[in-house]
């Protein structure tokens, strides 16, 4: 899969990417880690999927994706799996 870049750096996914791992002192290992101390901290360990899953659904409300649902209803939808989903409905692939 190749990812583009952005029409600005503001927007541009490779900016976003090479910014977080300068950031956070990343030169080997998972990409996706905990942020902890008020966000001054980056630890060595992945992020685990229930972590992540927090996050997306974190985000979601936060963004008040699909205002039309409930809070209990968005939290329900939003998750991993949904980002998954949605990426492989958009590049008209299997998404297995």
């Amino acid at each position: 899969m190749e990812i583009g870049r952005g029409s600005s750096d503001a927007t541009c996914p490779i900016v976003t990417l090479q910014t977080w791992l300068n950031l956070a002192r990343i030169a080997h290992g998972p990409l996706f880690r905990r942020v902890t101390g008020q966000g001054k901290d980056v630890g060595p360990e992945r992020l685990l999927d229930q972590e992540v899953a927090r996050l997306v659904k974190k985000a979601a409300l936060a963004a008040g994706v699909r205002p039309d649902l409930t809070e209990t209803e968005r939290a329900e939808k939003f998750s991993g799996h949904s980002l998954r989903a949605g990426l492989a409905s958009s590049a008209e692939v299997e998404e297995r």
